[in-house]
């Protein structure tokens, strides 16, 4: 059986030819063959994939490139061959009558702003294209026109490197441009090769305008975000740091007698964990294995009191002991005030003296009344 569907397809300068053929049949080979007008000679070449790539012959001289072109195969199995199937016509001479007209792109094109619009340029497709410059004649001139809100044509003689052309942008518009044009070679011109439109090429100082605003708002967005973990930071350090130390007042005597308030030490490594139940009902006799306050009896006496913590309102937490009290002992200052009603005596006025707390502690007091 013959193949089918053959088809050639020119991509820029890449043109190639393929065809589908069934899977089941066994192992077959299939000839390519390229003819034309009896100017060109025919090619052919076997392969047993179900394509071939012909850009070697297209581009092999410019009689090959500008003639009218087909192309077919033909299938081979042993000694038995299948009769031949024709692809459509083909050609890079636009003034050909072919199914398929191929084209060339253009070289990458700068659009370089001004002060009275932009300076389009790109190199010269003869030079940029050694295919065409090994196989053009010194004549041949490239032709092309600059398309934005208005068309301007241009010119690129095959002698030139590279192709230029000022346009201007009215106010408003966009300073973008695109690019169309064909290649006409020999004297007359007669063959002509065309050149697909390009894709929008817009003015760097444009580019440049949108990359300067994308940095700024990032620069922006960065600072922001910066300024904002900064101050959080900052808040979660100060209410880290904020530490208020407990303090325990208490109403030792009457309201309308001298009070003493006692203030825990701040250290929480040294505070052992007590609550208060009950107010304190009498203050003669003070018991505690921790906190003591030396008083001055009335003839001088130095006394040792210790509270007693049923007695003065304190107890000790679920799982505190004897032993955890006593090592847990902590520094008690402890502040006289007088009642202004009451008549101060001799005895009401502090004294600070040194008590020994038991196992070598010391602790800093004063004496009462």
């Amino acid at each position: 059986p013959p193949p089918s569907n053959v088809t050639v397809n020119c991509q820029n300068l890449q043109t190639t030819v393929s065809w589908d053929y069934s899977e089941h049949q066994p192992h077959t080979i299939f000839r390519v063959k390229t003819f034309g007008p009896n100017t060109v000679r025919s090619f052919e070449a076997n392969t047993t994939d179900h394509h071939y790539d012909l850009s070697h012959f297209v581009w092999e001289s410019q009689e090959h490139y500008q003639a009218f072109l087909c192309v077919s195969v033909t299938a081979i199995q042993g000694g038995k061959q299948s009769e031949d199937v024709r692809s459509k016509s083909f050609s890079f001479n636009m003034l050909n009558p072919v199914n398929i007209k191929c084209m060339l792109d253009f070289p990458p094109v700068d659009v370089l702003g001004t002060e009275m619009g932009a300076s389009v340029r790109f190199q010269n497709p003869l030079k940029f294209y050694n295919e065409l410059n090994r196989t053009i004649t010194t004549d041949s001139e490239l032709q092309y026109t600059v398309s934005s809100a208005a068309e301007f044509e241009g010119s690129c003689h095959v002698t030139e490197d590279n192709c230029k052309r000022d346009v201007t942008f009215p106010d408003g518009v966009e300073e973008c441009v695109t690019l169309k044009g064909h290649l006409l070679v020999g004297r007359l011109g007669v063959n002509i090769i065309t050149f697909k439109e390009t894709e929008k090429f817009c003015s760097e100082k444009t580019v440049e305008g949108v990359i300067v605003l994308a940095v700024t708002l990032g620069s922006i967005f960065v600072v922001i975000l910066i300024v904002a973990v900064v101050v959080i930071l900052k808040v979660n350090a100060w209410t880290m740091n904020t530490v208020t130390p407990p303090t325990y007042l208490m109403n030792l005597e009457g309201a309308d007698s001298q009070q003493r308030f006692c203030t825990i030490s701040a250290n929480p490594e040294k505070i052992s964990p007590v609550s208060i139940f009950k107010p304190y009902e009498s203050t003669k006799h003070l018991q505690t294995s921790n906190v003591g306050c030396d008083h001055d009896h009335p003839a001088q006496r130095r006394e040792r009191f210790q509270w007693n913590p049923e007695a003065v309102g304190f107890m000790s937490g679920a799982n505190g002991t004897d032993e955890d009290s006593a090592d847990d002992s902590v520094q008690t200052e402890c502040v006289s005030i007088s009642s202004t009603e009451e008549e101060i005596s001799p005895y009401d006025s502090p004294h600070f003296v040194t008590m020994d707390m038991g196992a070598g502690e010391m602790v800093t007091g004063y004496t009462g009344n």
